[in-house]
């Protein structure tokens, strides 16, 4: 009799209790597996916008920069054909510009969209003056402190372009961070929901404040030196 109810309690605990445990640990790591495929997507897609942003960006400023130092050149064929770049890279840019707004919105931060719009503002305006320029070459001279302005502006574009890409770059480092790492988060009242059962049952047992350091050479036991990290008060 004992036989057989060992029997029927090895089995009511290997497939009862033990298909349970293990579905658990399986859906568990699905949904691991699947947030982690989420976070990876959106990191890919973070850097794909910060690689449009330098290439597109920074074509506009150079070939901008570029078609600055040929208005007053001679050259009419090389001229034609520096202009013909920056116009291309001009509408390259303005192709890509709602697409770049709408996706910093989604995967960063309506902060960063601001910072992209008010490069795009600084690049009309400079746009208008350089074709203002363009359309005059023939007529005139284009004075050379119009062009030093220009590029003293164009350079604080590019300033803006490397501060916003730097920006960007270390959000996508965070995020690869959280994604393989973890987030910290801090064990307090107000996050309690999220945290496992048996994690608040261990706190429990644990001190409400962490453990005492102390440290002593060797030849002077009787007498240690006792810090803390994080408070400034010693018990």
């Amino acid at each position: 009799m004992l036989a057989l109810f060992t029997v029927i309690i090895s089995f009511v605990l290997t497939s009862l209790v033990g298909n349970r445990l293990v579905q658990g640990w399986q859906r568990r790591n699905w949904l691991a597996q699947h947030t982690l495929e989420s976070a990876e997507k959106n990191l890919d897609e973070l850097g794909k916008i910060i690689n449009e942003i330098l290439v597109l960006g920074d074509a506009r400023y150079f070939r901008t920069l570029r078609v600055t130092w040929y208005l007053n050149s001679s050259d009419t064929e090389s001229f034609c054909r520096v202009k013909q770049e920056y116009d291309q890279a001009v509408v390259n840019w303005n192709d890509h510009l709602n697409s770049l707004k709408v996706r910093l919105r989604m995967y960063v931060d309506y902060h960063y969209t601001d910072i992209l719009e008010a490069i795009q503002a600084r690049f009309c305006e400079i746009s208008t003056r350089v074709d203002s320029a363009i359309r005059s070459r023939s007529k005139q001279t284009i004075p050379q402190s119009s062009l030093v302005e220009l590029e003293a502006k164009l350079s604080a574009i590019s300033g803006q372009l490397f501060n916003l890409s730097r920006s960007l770059l270390g959000i996508l480092l965070k995020k690869q961070q959280e994604a393989y790492q973890g987030k910290p988060i801090l064990f307090c009242k107000n996050n309690l929901d999220l945290f496992p059962r048996w994690y608040l049952f261990k706190a429990l047992f644990q001190p409400p404040f962490p453990m005492q350091a102390v440290s002593s050479t060797a030849l002077n036991f009787s007498a240690p030196f006792a810090f803390r990290s994080q408070r400034s008060w010693i018990h």
